[in-house]
């Protein structure tokens, strides 16, 4: 999307990172919204990185990164070593953390 698209709509907003959502308004495009949005997730489908399993329009960035570690890590754990793989899930363990409290509205 241009750059001025957002601000002339009234909707500029900082940027959220790496991820975010992305809002197209389906009226201009006089076609099924179905066949707008089956499009759009095959075209999706070409793109790299691949889209992100688990991934709901509510996850941030650390978000998204913990779960990609969290995958990462039990999908590979032969590319690392023990103590690797130990070092980055203590790591990852904190964060977690945060996550959980903040979805349960832990401060």
């Amino acid at each position: 999307m241009p750059w001025i698209a957002p601000l002339m709509s009234g909707k500029l907003q900082p940027s959220r990172g790496r991820y975010g959502v992305l809002r197209i308004a389906l009226n201009p495009l006089d076609k099924d919204p179905f066949l707008v949005a089956d499009a759009a997730a095959v075209l999706r489908a070409r793109v790299s990185p691949p889209p992100v399993a688990g991934w709901h329009p509510g996850m941030d960035d650390e978000s998204i990164d913990v779960l990609l570690e969290s995958a990462y890590l039990t999908d590979n754990p032969d590319r690392l070593s023990p103590e690797q793989v130990l070092s980055r899930l203590e790591a990852l363990a904190p964060r977690m953390k945060k996550i959980t409290d903040r979805l349960l509205g832990i401060r």
